[in-house]
């Protein structure tokens, strides 16, 4: 009985390291996140996640090279050089971006949203409601001309702040944290200066609307249950004639140029 004993304990299984135990739970994080975003439950708390998420992949990946460190070099040799090469990227590298090229880069991200169905407080691709569809088409569209200019000022520390804070319609009509600029205030759209991009926000931030250009609108319309188009008219843009309307522009389509 002896004999089985010690040998039922040398044949039991060893833990897992530590490491990877850390890389599944990191996976079923990933698999929550999935989730969340599939619900497009897009709020506070969902944003903390994402950025603990974030963080623990991090701590994974350091304890992997570390791992691989104590078997050889080169794992810190290249953390080192990468490291060194994203601070000098980031000091030389910012500079103002090509507006022209960003305006249309966020109606084509705009338009990429045609359809989907509105969810109140939604900001995927999922589901989305009206000042979603304004925020998070910027920001996908700051990222993407971040990477091909190659430019930290769109992907640095002015991209996370935005996404981190989450903007009414109502705090687009009122410039908030200086991210939109007033550019008229009720009068006719066909009597403004519009620009792809801009923002009519209706009745003090119930609504909000984005310019595509040649009198035609994008929203995510409560009524209508999904992202479609409208047109502009005299009196109103589109279906909506809530007065007051507060027309924006968002600061980072208009850095370096002219109001």
């Amino acid at each position: 009985m002896r004999i089985m004993s010690e040998t039922a304990k040398t044949q039991q299984p060893s833990p897992l390291p530590f490491r990877v135990r850390c890389l599944r739970l990191w996976v079923w994080m990933l698999v929550i996140d999935a989730a969340l975003y599939v619900m497009s439950a897009t709020f506070m708390l969902t944003r903390l996640y994402v950025v603990f998420v974030g963080a623990w992949g991090l701590f994974t990946g350091i304890l992997y090279l570390a791992h691989l460190h104590r078997r050889t070099q080169w794992p810190a040799r290249v953390g080192v050089l990468l490291v060194a090469a994203i601070v000098i990227w980031a000091i030389i590298g910012g500079r103002a971006a090509d507006t022209a090229q960003l305006r249309a880069l966020y109606v084509t991200r705009l338009r990429a949203f045609m359809g989907t169905r509105y969810i109140w407080g939604g900001e995927t691709h999922v589901g989305i409601d009206c000042s979603g569809l304004a925020r998070v088409a910027l920001y996908e569209a700051m990222a993407l001309e971040g990477l091909r200019e190659g430019n930290p000022r769109l992907l640095g520390p002015a991209l996370w702040a935005f996404w981190w804070r989450d903007m009414s319609a109502k705090a687009m009509g009122e410039g908030a944290h200086g991210y939109t600029q007033i550019i008229a205030e009720d009068i006719p759209a066909s009597r403004i200066r519009l620009r792809p991009g801009d923002l009519a926000i209706m009745g003090e931030g119930k609504h909000v609307l984005i310019y595509l250009g040649d009198e035609e609108w994008i929203e995510a319309s409560g009524v209508e249950g999904r992202v479609g188009l409208n047109t502009a008219t005299e009196h109103r843009v589109g279906r909506w004639s809530i007065p007051p309307v507060t027309y924006a522009r968002w600061s980072v389509l208009v850095e370096g140029e002219e109001m």
